[in-house]
This record gives structure tokens, sequence and C-alpha cells, in this order.
């Protein structure tokens, strides 16, 4: 949830390659990274040298949000979903 309630709040993210948050990277909306204190360290600094694109990142960031894991969002996607399943042509 700390994702999500991040980017929902225009915060770009950092976590870890294990966990399922691959979209960071291909979205540009924060950094999802191996586990490694090397890789971090880089990744801080290089989230603190780029800080005016930092909010443009955030704007990405929550936008998406909005558009995929706001309630209306999941509730359009498992209401498609269950219709997919339960109702026949």
């Amino acid at each position: 949830m700390v994702v999500a309630e991040a980017l929902v709040n225009g915060v770009p993210v950092i976590c870890t390659a294990q966990a399922p948050w691959a979209v960071l990277n291909e979205k540009q909306i924060g950094w999802s990274i191996p586990i490694c204190v090397k890789r971090l360290s880089e990744t801080i600094n290089e989230a603190y040298t780029m800080r005016a694109a930092l909010k443009e990142m955030g704007l990405r960031g929550r936008t998406y949000a909005i558009e995929t894991l706001s309630w209306p969002a999941l509730t359009k996607q498992m209401t498609f979903q269950y219709t997919r399943c339960f109702v026949n042509d």
C-alpha cells in the first residue's frame, strides 16, 4: 500500500525489484531496483540530482495511480473480470 499511497500523492518511489512494481521503471514514475546497498545509494543520488524532474515523475505517478489503482478503476476492472467469467454471450 505504501507504494500506491506515495504515487497517488505525487511522490516518486524507490523499491526493490522483488516487489511487483516494475511499472515504476516502465512509466518513469520511480525506480524498481535490485536489492543492493550500492544500487540504492546510486538511485538516491540520481533522484537528488534530478530534483526538477521529480515533480514531473510525481505527476505521472499520480495520474497512473488514479487511472489504475483508485477504487473506481479497480471496481471497473473487477466488474469486467466478473462479467467475463460469469456472463454468457
